[in-house]
């Protein structure tokens, strides 16, 4: 029975090497571009950073991608300048698809916010609201490509953060008013962001003005929100009104705790 166990323990052990080893030789097989790729698609921003470095510097196929993958780095390690210096990079190169210069420019609103640029106006914007309602355009992928941006850090440009959820937050009001079949991806997208802010308000080792502040901007949120909403009998803005009477509880919850 021991000699048994023994064998059986030993296949195991040199089924378990043979499996580490395919990883291994996987991994090694990969390029700079792909691990950089990957570790972005893991959230392991700050490891993904060189291996992106090295494959931009190539300048190859890969180069406009690792160089927009490079912006959304610095933008979740809090590195506004660098980040649109990127995205600026990959906009005057001119090589992504619409979606993909889309997305872009909305990341690139997003850390113009974070160095106190203007952006309720802006140009990115602009092209962001004529991209999202274009009849021709696939709206579900669009939405994922903004929802792509709407991954937050919140720390020293966290009232900045809520700035840019303020101004992007009305392009998904218009995918569920285009297409309510929508509604449970966006509504879950918006409320996961809010719930998120709203943690915060409750963080002691946060600076309580600078909570107010975040508190603020997230009520002036929802009012924008509210605001933008357009009654009609269409069953897609019978849906986005009921994503905003949801929405309203948290306006709520944050007016109390603001005037507490």
């Amino acid at each position: 029975m021991w000699k048994i166990l023994a064998i059986s323990i030993t296949v195991l052990s040199l089924s378990s090497c043979s499996l580490f080893g395919r990883k291994e030789t996987k991994a090694a097989l990969m390029t700079d571009f792909e691990r950089g790729k990957y570790l972005v698609s893991i959230s392991e921003y700050e490891k993904a950073e060189p291996f992106l470095l090295k494959a931009v510097v190539r300048e190859d196929d890969n180069y406009a991608e690792s160089v927009l993958l490079l912006g959304k780095i610095y933008d979740q390690m809090a590195l506004p300048e660098r980040a649109i210096l990127n995205l600026r990079d990959y906009l005057q190169r001119g090589k992504g698809t619409e979606l993909e210069v889309m997305q872009a420019k909305a990341l690139l609103l997003k850390n113009l916010a974070k160095v106190k640029a203007p952006i309720e106006n802006a140009d990115e914007k602009k092209y962001i609201t004529r991209i999202m309602t274009n009849k021709n355009q696939d709206l579900r992928q669009a939405l994922e490509s903004l929802r792509w941006t709407l991954d937050f850090n919140c720390g020293a440009y966290c009232v900045e953060e809520v700035t840019y959820l303020k101004e992007i937050q009305v392009q998904l009001l218009y995918a569920v008013e285009t297409d309510p079949k929508l509604y449970k991806r966006v509504f879950d997208v918006l409320t996961s962001r809010y719930d998120y802010f709203e943690t915060f308000l409750k963080e002691p080792q946060m600076d309580l003005e600078y909570r107010k502040k975040i508190a603020q901007g997230l009520y002036e949120a929802l009012q924008k929100l509210k605001s933008s909403h357009l009654e009609s009998s269409t069953l897609g803005s019978v849906k986005t009104a009921e994503l905003i009477s949801y929405l309203e509880a948290y306006q709520k919850r944050i007016e109390r705790w603001l005037y507490e």
